[in-house]
């Protein structure tokens, strides 16, 4: 078998409902990696939130973050990052016309650091924190550089519809799309940016074949990725859209450790 690439989302995918990898889950991803493939993570998450996921499966291998906009190695600098960010103009003018837009908050989002502009309309779990305090106030005069991403919570109640106005308004330079659930949340992020332009730059810089790529999913953020790799792969948890472009759908979700089983099958 050739060395395969194998780029795994973490919520709802290799995460279970309790935001847990199981040990099952780490035993196979180690096995993948004994056997000679290479496993990444591809994920929505900034990267705070992903290294803790990262070294539970004893990773070694670049990440994607932030849906695509910021690919990057955590310990090997030879591996160049690829990463885009939004105008801080265009953030500026969400904080201005919040009130126009039926914004609870406004949150610039970077590597390793992020700012929301009213706290208490935010959820800390949202950001990874039990708490939020004013080092994470966001004030105008502070954004000096542009962000990878933006978050937005919106009390509008179609956020599908939502998305394509605020996409309207900023011309379609910007990719905004709601997370998936119930919440109100959406997640701004540069044009034409997403998972598989990170996994491709992961491909070619370890040679892999595209018909050697192996990605497993859950949502609508997978998409291209899926679409991408040589084995597309979603979860049965998954949602509809992107069962109807995978390659193969698991007999288990993710809280039956469905990604681990199936990349076993896959692998044997």
């Amino acid at each position: 078998m050739n060395r395969k690439l194998i780029a795994l989302d973490l919520d709802g995918t290799t995460l279970n409902q309790a935001g847990e990898i199981t040990d099952y889950t780490k035993k196979i991803v180690q096995q993948a990696i004994q056997d000679g493939h290479i496993v990444v993570i591809a994920t929505g998450r900034p990267y705070r939130m992903a290294i803790e996921y990262y070294n539970q499966l004893m990773l070694k291998t670049p990440m994607v973050n932030f849906n695509g906009a910021l690919t990057h190695h955590p310990t090997d600098n030879r591996f160049k990052d690829l990463s885009f960010d939004i105008d801080k103009k265009d953030v500026r003018s969400l904080v201005i016309n919040q009130k126009d837009f039926q914004l609870d908050f406004v949150a610039a989002e970077y590597r390793k650091k992020f700012f929301i502009n009213h706290l208490d309309n935010a959820h800390a779990a949202v950001f990874g924190r039990d708490s939020l305090d004013e080092r994470f106030q966001l004030e105008l005069k502070k954004l000096t550089t542009n962000p990878q991403a933006v978050l937005i919570q919106t009390s509008v109640l179609d956020k599908q519809r939502f998305s394509q106005d605020l996409n309207f308004y900023f011309e379609n330079r910007l990719n905004i799309n709601p997370w998936g659930g119930p919440n109100k949340i959406l997640e701004i992020i540069p044009k034409n940016v997403n998972k598989a332009t990170g996994l491709k730059l992961i491909a070619d810089y370890f040679k892999i074949a595209q018909t050697d790529v192996i990605a497993f999913g859950d949502e609508l953020n997978d998409l291209e990725m899926i679409e991408y790799a040589g084995l597309g792969i979603a979860l049965k948890n998954a949602n509809p859209r992107l069962k109807a472009i995978a390659n193969l759908e698991t007999n288990w979700d993710n809280n039956q450790d469905g990604m681990a089983k199936t990349l076993k099958r896959i692998l044997d």
